[in-house]
């Protein structure tokens, strides 16, 4: 398993603890849709240089017309898509307060969650249903659907089995009480783990080394507390012990992005404003972790993709946002890194995937028309396209 790619929306349990949702549907088919017409891109989990998933939009979302979160894949490097949608995730897509999470771990296997969230007018219970594939999208597994307070923040699935859920319950001036509902049998019953999760630190990302060590990424105001860790499958958290100055944090905080895990290795990244941010590892499941050394520069919150336990690529950002025109790779696990040099053209990027250290695709959430961009040459040039599905 790469990574995992997370957005709002996924599985409520019921409201009560230990309560488990039957599922009503054992199987479901995609949509089918042969028009072509262009992908407004949303996000994109490419799994190597011609297979991915994206979730994207229906149509423009700039312009005054409704539309809809759908889920896509490729297998030619993103120039076209095939509408993969499980059939039943109509009902709850179609609609404003509609949103999804995506666990991609393969090209043929994902999983795929979708939330319908209660309007102001309605009594306060989400709605949400949880999709599995093995064959590409062609046919999907569905749960029941479900109904709770709160909005999900993200999903991780150790194996084909184990799933966990980092549900929220709200979150204002620094507080952010959350509850952890795990499953067993691939996404189709879900129990309560716990409800007493730290409040302090808005909550960002969810990732499960094994089905016993998980850890939760937050933004903080604070140094303590930015990654939470469980040694007992989700059910107590404590936060996690790390090797940066907590003094890093202090006067604008830090934020932490889900660890990504090869075996025993693992990569977490750490930013803190005005920077420079930290990158961490483990060589024994997160029990201990060292600090690594980045290139030189004050790069605030390092965007690294790893493709395996030892190569990966550093994509530096300005205070701006904006990508700086050399990114680093490594092929030792960080402990050294080589320059990229980047065309121009990055800087019109606000997200960039890598799925080897020369291959990588980019868009622009921002634009006015639709387009993805790929590199063969770790970003010495970029083509542009327009993805049609």
């Amino acid at each position: 398993m790469r990574k995992s790619l997370v957005f709002l929306g996924l599985l409520l349990t019921a409201a009560a603890a230990g309560c488990t949702a039957h599922p009503k549907t054992a199987t479901t088919k995609a949509v089918s849709n042969d028009s072509q017409r262009p992908v407004w891109m949303q996000t994109l989990a490419m799994v190597t240089a011609k297979s991915g998933w994206a979730v994207a939009w229906s149509g423009d979302p700039n312009s005054t017309t409704a539309v809809y979160q759908r889920l896509l894949r490729t297998s030619n490097g993103g120039k076209t898509w095939k509408d993969v949608t499980p059939a039943g995730a109509g009902k709850l897509l179609h609609s404003l307060y509609s949103s999804t999470v995506l666990h991609v771990f393969s090209p043929r296997t994902a999983w795929l969650a979708v939330t319908r969230e209660a309007s102001a007018s309605e009594n306060g219970l989400a709605r949400t249903q949880v999709f599995e594939t093995g064959d590409a999208g062609r046919t999907w597994r569905a749960s029941a659907v479900l109904r709770a307070k709160g909005y999900p923040v993200a999903i991780s699935v150790a194996g084909r089995r184990d799933g966990w859920l980092l549900q929220s319950l709200g979150a204002a001036s620094g507080q952010n009480p959350a509850a952890i509902y795990r499953s067993t049998d691939g996404g189709l019953h879900w129990r309560l783990l716990t409800s007493a999760l730290p409040a302090d630190c808005d909550k960002t990302g969810l990732t499960f080394a094994t089905p016993v060590i998980g850890f939760i990424s937050s933004a903080c105001s604070g140094g303590a507390g930015t990654v939470l860790s469980s040694d007992d499958g989700g059910s107590t958290w404590l936060p996690a012990s790390l090797p940066y100055p907590v003094i890093a944090c202090a006067s604008s905080g830090c934020q932490s992005k889900a660890p990504v895990f090869f075996g025993r290795t693992g990569y977490l990244t750490v930013g803190s404003y005005p920077g420079p941010g930290f990158l961490l590892t483990t060589n024994d499941t997160g029990s201990t972790w060292r600090t690594l050394t980045l290139p030189p520069g004050s790069d605030p919150y390092p965007r690294i993709d790893f493709f395996d336990a030892r190569h990966g690529v550093l994509m530096p950002s300005r205070s701006q946002s904006e990508f700086d025109r050399t990114f680093y790779a490594t092929s030792n696990g960080g402990r050294t890194w080589r320059p990229l040099r980047q065309a121009k053209t990055v800087s019109r990027f606000s997200s960039i995937e890598f799925v080897t250290p020369e291959t990588a695709f980019a868009w622009d959430l921002n634009a006015t028309s639709p387009a993805l961009y790929q590199t063969v040459n770790g970003g010495a040039t970029w083509e542009r396209f327009v993805p049609v599905s």
